[in-house]
């Protein structure tokens, strides 16, 4: 693995791509979460990452076990990134919500609603968030 400038020594593959310059391995810092591209040479040492690559995606738990609050915190994660506003009250239209609620749904293969799911949660009291 590679050192942070943090100085932590513990760190994860994220990500190997190769491009015409050769084959650059992306880790990211087990303290700080920094991203470092290392530009690799040596066929073991990418031969290594690569393994521990495979290694860490077949531990990443798949989307089958995604909890519901996995989904409402990504959901909310990809809405606040988005360029575009979108508001959101009993005043305006929910139409806009449904669709971008199903996007995010089919991209990350999350199973349809189930046959009377409105009755199945509780709404919290409304406070004012100020």
């Amino acid at each position: 693995m590679t050192e942070c400038g943090c100085g932590s020594k513990e760190s994860k593959i994220v990500k190997i791509e190769k491009g015409v310059a050769g084959v650059f391995i992306h880790y990211k810092c087990g303290e700080c979460e920094q991203i470092t591209q290392v530009k690799e040479m040596e066929d073991s040492k990418i031969a290594e990452a690569r393994k521990a690559f495979e290694k860490a995606a077949e531990e990443r738990p798949s989307r089958d076990q995604l909890t519901g609050s996995e989904a409402l915190f990504g959901f909310i994660g990809w809405i606040t990134t988005r360029e575009e506003k979108v508001v959101a009250s009993a005043s305006d239209d929910a139409g806009v919500w449904a669709s971008l609620v199903d996007e995010f749904c089919k991209s990350n293969q999350l199973k349809e609603p189930r046959e009377g799911w409105e009755k199945l949660f509780t709404h919290p009291k409304e406070k004012v968030l100020v």
